[in-house]
């Protein structure tokens, strides 16, 4: 109720929209193998057997990771600013010109190269007008367009209906037979069925229908083959375009002829391509200095010496914040998310491997006390990540207070005991042999979640940004 109360007071999300982000991070993290499967060791609560438990290799610090070079301004900036402000007139042309299939396509040329965050008020104008006249002017039998138009609706939040496809199935109920031939079109309704929502039958048998067609395509080309082998395994709203754009702007012209039929003498597509080249660049150079400063920040830290078999990879973590918070103006952010996540990693690492029950049960007392006393029995690693979580999160809320006049510590250190209660219910689950049943294991995981952690951390800046990205737009 807390975070609640404290998300209303600065118009942040619901709680079930929070779950919404959380679950379609975790989704889309999954689906990029940005992180890896650490096995349990059930035995380790109980002992000390450190050695049972194998982890991938360290992070080193080698050159193409780190360097000491100043990350100064990027040569294309006014070449950015100039190309941003082009297509905002290029995308409002087409709004009062009502090219509405070359519109959406162009957004979603947009949200592929990960160039939204330039565009958000613009591409938010465009689709609440296609939300208002959905029932009304929706009279397409454009299979492609018509998939097009409603996933990116879906993808922005609005509720519209999956009955508009029901024109695209013949009167046993079935798919057409002749859509069958039209590549575009079952591109565009496979990626359109991974919206779908409990109760959205006819999504799932477009999914279907789709999928099937498409994995038995045999006239097609090589390039055209591999498109669409990208798309089955890796559909826009599973997908990172952080991590996507670069390869995607490769092969731009050929991917939006394939997806949308665009000719590559469109103007707005060459706009698009060279906007794409400079960011991804100026994306590049400011997460180069971004793990040059977390992997210092880490080594000053000093905890992989104290817990020698723990996880050391903050560059992976980093790729957590990279993934929640986009936009090269609020690297800070993203930094101090990363403080936040490497926390989550080693407490997790303590009560998955290093304390026995009576030590970890002292371990989650003193987080809720949130004092660094009465350690006669808790080992020193414990007692150092203990000093070095309580100092970190003092850390950030005394930048956010001096940056927003707000100090969110008690919230803050509240969701670490509530992370750590639930930390001791799982190991005292493992020790005793209990199986919870689903029930209690999704009340345990839900309370426990890691995301909330993060977003929580962070949240002060993420309003921030929503406040930066409106004045910019």
């Amino acid at each position: 109720m807390v975070i609640l109360s404290l998300l209303k007071i600065f118009n942040f999300p619901t709680k079930i929209e929070i779950s919404k982000m959380i679950m379609e991070t975790k989704i889309r993290l999954m689906a990029q193998n940005t992180a890896n499967i650490y096995a349990i060791n059930k035995n380790n609560i109980s002992m000390k057997n450190f050695s049972s438990k194998k982890f991938l290799p360290r992070v080193t610090l080698k050159d193409n990771y780190v360097c000491d070079e100043i990350l100064v301004k990027v040569k294309q900036n006014h070449q950015l600013q100039e190309g941003v402000q082009r297509i905002k007139e290029i995308m409002a042309r087409k709004l009062q010109e009502c090219c509405h299939s070359e519109e959406l396509v162009i957004i979603d040329a947009i949200q592929r190269l990960n160039l939204e965050y330039y565009f958000r008020v613009e591409i938010g104008v465009a689709l609440r007008k296609y939300y208002e006249r959905f029932d009304t002017e929706e009279r397409s039998h454009d299979l492609h367009n018509t998939a097009l138009r409603f996933r990116l609706l879906r993808q922005r939040g609005y509720n519209v209906s999956a009955d508009i496809f029901r024109k695209f199935k013949d009167k046993n109920g079935n798919f057409k037979q002749e859509l069958g031939n039209d590549i575009k079109g079952l591109l565009s309704l496979y990626e359109a069925s991974n919206l779908g929502v409990p109760g959205d039958h006819i999504l799932d048998s477009a999914g279907d229908f789709s999928r099937h067609l498409l994995r038995n395509f045999d006239s097609v080309e090589p390039y055209e083959a591999s498109i669409i082998q990208n798309t089955l395994s890796l559909p826009c709203h599973k997908s990172l375009p952080i991590f996507m754009a670069a390869d995607f702007l490769q092969n731009f012209e050929i991917s939006m002829n394939l997806l949308h039929g665009c000719s590559c003498e469109s103007r707005w597509m060459e706009e698009i391509r060279n906007l794409a080249r400079i960011d991804i660049n100026k994306n590049q150079m400011t997460a180069k200095h971004e793990v040059n400063e977390i992997c210092r920040w880490w080594e000053e830290l000093q905890l992989p010496k104290e817990q020698k078999d723990t996880r050391n990879q903050p560059v992976k973590w980093h790729m957590w914040s990279l993934a929640c918070l986009q936009g090269p103006h609020i690297a800070e952010s993203r930094l101090e998310l990363t403080k936040a996540i490497s926390f989550i990693y080693i407490i997790d690492d303590i009560y998955d491997i290093y304390g026995t029950l009576d030590e970890l049960t002292q371990f989650t007392e003193a987080v809720n006390r949130w004092e660094c006393v009465d350690f006669d029995n808790m080992p020193d690693n414990m007692i150092t990540s203990l000093k070095a979580l309580f100092d970190v999160t003092s850390e950030i809320c005394l930048k956010i207070y001096t940056k927003h006049g707000f100090n969110p510590e008690k919230y803050i250190r509240k969701l670490w005991a509530e992370f750590c209660d639930e930390c001791l219910v799982q190991a005292k689950w493992i020790a005793s042999g209990y199986m919870p049943t689903t029930e209690e294991y999704l009340k345990s995981a839900m309370a426990q979640d890691h995301i909330l952690v993060m977003y929580t951390s962070s949240f002060s800046w993420v309003k921030n940004l929503q406040t930066k990205s409106a004045k910019n737009s």
